[in-house]
């Protein structure tokens, strides 16, 4: 059945305003101008997603507080225990942190753990006495904890200091530790939707910061004329104060309390600069500039400049942003460790973050983009051996990699992925080779735990469709209850595509023979915001924790009935409409070129949030109909007014010949290119398809 399409407005004068602004073409400019990108400076932050640009990680609670502990643990060698989730997010972020602590003290003891082997969810007693007899003094947890008050505080009494780095909503009441977590109320941290990894990316980031030189001082920002000075007070990466039209006496109070001026096309001599500030030493941030163009030219002319540093044309006309944007990717730059950590991480956060399907907007955005530009070169044995020579982008974490890495811990074996992550990088050749056997011996393990978990959700997504159908299984309620017997793991996996199917929110179970506890899932779809009508149904469950449209809960076998019962009450109404297919523009077939797909690769990463482009086509014009596939189950069209262009619809054989009669169709789809004996052509792969209109009109 045909869906409704929804085309996106888009503002004209705003797409007039972006294609002039930066130079790209009109199709580009109106996707853009479509997703809320109405001006230039947006759409170019969006294109050229800096990491520059990212937030200070000082901004957030108990950052502070938590670096120094680090830093201390990492002076005194003391044990550091480290727990994770033992999803793809969770681990990633193990990888993440256990890198850095190995980059700062390669000899510091440090003790991992995650769920596995069907553990319960988060932290348990049992974790916490491992972590005490092993003779820890620092907990730090990942991806989880926010909602372990009563194990935390376990730890506190075993003589533990706890960092708890989370990205899960909290509950009423924190847990006594040291809280990394933009999600808690009382965080000021700008951006809420970083995936775990990201939250651990952070903190490693401001762990590193805090050995930079810089660390702690304040540095006044300056720009403009005298008489009509502008200045920003800047600590950590975070601006404190701004100042506008400054003359010399204001300028030499704003810089009171200031260690260093930073000056950058600013025509006034540092040598009056100096005496207006008697106190801060004044540097020029030209010599900087100057290094880092080192044999690209030493042009320091601000087209340059703004290239080099993905500076905004609009943003360099405002001197003092200017000088704030040169300024923080100098910082950035600076520091070889810090370059050294992200080119080793980076990949991890992408994955994480694509594998725990966060909002690929915002910062999420400038880290999944380096993150796959990482991976694409990636010195990971593991990850190379998983990539195999394939170009990275959004769609081959998210349908491949991330995939095949969650399905150990899925499947209860979360030590083969958490080996294959921690195995990391290796110079050496000779202990290279080893290490690529060891890894081949984990994929091929991975690869066959994954073949079975495809399997298992195969087999119980039919079986419960199979029960809806002949009905035995009640849908006319709100939501849809089902009872497996598989691995917890999986639920979330049979939960999703039970939704998709039925249009309901659901709830998949695990029960297996002998166990008080059961673990299960919900997932919805659309607008719905399923977690925040369970959470006050908290006090039924063991533990719960999740987002808005997923969640994980533990519940006791004899409580099931009652659960069940409360979540049906709890998302009464909820039913849902069909989700209507966003298009972002529509197309005429003689638009769609090998170069125009080429062009639209600037939106990945895309994902949640960032959809990948898709276009509507009226009445194409069908030349010819083909099925293809071994089992003639797909459809391919081509076109009469685009010989290059070729249609392929999955699964979609029959609704395609029949449409292709009436000689003319209304399609909807992505772009992709596609290279056959040297020779690229353009490939829409349709997702709906209706009758076009005999005439053509």
């Amino acid at each position: 059945m045909t869906r409704e399409w929804s085309v996106s407005p888009v503002d004209s004068d705003a797409v007039e305003r972006i294609s002039r602004s930066l130079s790209i073409g009109g199709v580009l400019s109106s996707v853009l101008a479509g997703r809320g990108l109405s001006e230039p400076v947006e759409a170019f932050h969006f294109l050229h997603p800096a990491l520059s640009r990212l937030h200070s990680p000082f901004l957030m609670r108990d950052m502070d507080r938590a670096v120094r502990r680090i830093r201390l643990a990492v002076e005194r060698r003391e044990t550091v225990a480290i727990f994770s989730d033992s999803d793809l997010d969770g681990l990633t972020s193990l990888t993440t942190v256990v890198t850095l602590l190995k980059k700062l003290a390669p000899e510091l003891r440090i003790r991992v753990r995650y769920p596995r082997n069907g553990e319960n969810y988060g932290l348990t007693a049992q974790v916490i006495g491992e972590f005490a007899a092993a003779g820890a003094s620092l907990l730090i947890t990942l991806d989880c904890g926010v909602r372990d008050i009563d194990e935390i505080s376990l730890a506190k009494g075993k003589g533990l200091d706890v960092i708890v780095c989370d990205h899960h909503e909290p509950g009423e009441g924190l847990p006594e530790a040291l809280i990394i977590n933009p999600m808690r109320a009382d965080c000021p941290y700008p951006f809420k939707d970083l995936a775990g990894v990201g939250v651990a990316f952070k903190l490693c980031h401001a762990v590193l910061l805090s050995y930079l030189p810089s660390y702690g001082r304040t540095f006044l920002l300056v720009s403009g004329e005298e008489g009509s000075f502008s200045a920003a007070s800047v600590v950590n990466g975070m601006v404190t104060r701004r100042w506008n039209g400054l003359d010399g006496a204001a300028l030499t109070e704003a810089s009171q309390g200031a260690d260093f001026i930073a000056v950058y096309r600013c025509p006034v001599a540092q040598e009056r600069l100096a005496a207006l500030c008697p106190g801060p030493r004044v540097y020029d941030l030209a010599g900087e500039v100057r290094a880092i163009l080192k044999g690209k030219g030493v042009d320091l002319s601000d087209v340059k400049v703004m290239e080099e540093f993905s500076i905004c044309p609009e943003v360099a006309r405002d001197g003092i942003e200017f000088t704030l944007a040169v300024f923080n990717e100098i910082q950035r730059r600076k520091s070889p460790k810090i370059i050294d950590f992200n080119r080793s991480v980076m990949g991890l956060v992408a994955l994480g973050s694509i594998a725990d399907i966060v909002p690929l907007s915002g910062e999420n955005r400038i880290l999944v983009r380096h993150g796959i530009e990482s991976l694409d070169n990636t010195g990971h044995a593991g990850l190379s051996m998983l990539i195999n020579g394939r170009p990275v982008n959004s769609r081959l974490i998210g349908w491949h990699m991330a995939p095949v890495l969650n399905a150990p811990g899925r499947m209860g074996k979360t030590d083969y992925t958490a080996e294959f992550l921690l195995q990391g990088e290796e110079k050496d050749m000779e202990e290279k080779g080893r290490l690529e056997n060891d890894i081949r011996g984990l994929m091929e393990e991975i690869n066959r735990l994954n073949a079975m978990r495809k399997s298992i959700v195969a087999e119980h997504c039919e079986r419960i469709m199979e029960r809806i159908g002949c009905g035995d299984m009640d849908v006319s309620g709100p939501l849809v209850f089902a009872v497996v017997e598989a691995p917890d793991g999986v639920t979330g996996l049979i939960a999703n595509r039970i939704t998709d199917a039925v249009n309901k929110p659901v709830v998949v179970v695990s029960r297996q023979e002998g166990q008080m506890f059961l673990k299960g899932s919900g997932r919805v779809r659309g607008a719905m915001d399923f977690f925040s009508r369970v959470e006050p149904l908290s006090h039924l469950f063991e533990k719960i924790g999740g987002h808005a449209h997923a969640f994980g809960f533990t519940v006791r076998q004899d409580c099931l009935e009652a659960v069940r019962d409360a979540l049906v009450d709890a998302v009464s109404g909820g039913e849902l409409e069909p989700r209507a297919i966003e298009v972002d523009g529509v197309l005429d077939v003689v638009e769609i070129t090998p170069v125009l797909v080429e062009d639209l690769k600037v939106v990945e990463p895309c994902g949640s949030g960032n959809e990948e482009p898709v276009f509507l086509t009226r009445d194409a014009a069908i030349r010819s109909f083909t099925r293809i596939g071994a089992d003639k189950r797909h459809g391919k069209y081509l076109f009469r007014d685009n010989h290059e262009l070729e249609a392929l619809g999955w699964g979609m054989g029959d609704r395609m010949e029949s449409i292709a009669a009436s000689g003319r169709a209304h399609i909807v789809y992505r772009l992709e290119n596609s290279t056959y004996n040297g020779r690229t052509s353009p490939r829409m792969i349709i997702l709906d398809i209706a009758p076009g209109s005999p005439t053509g009109r």
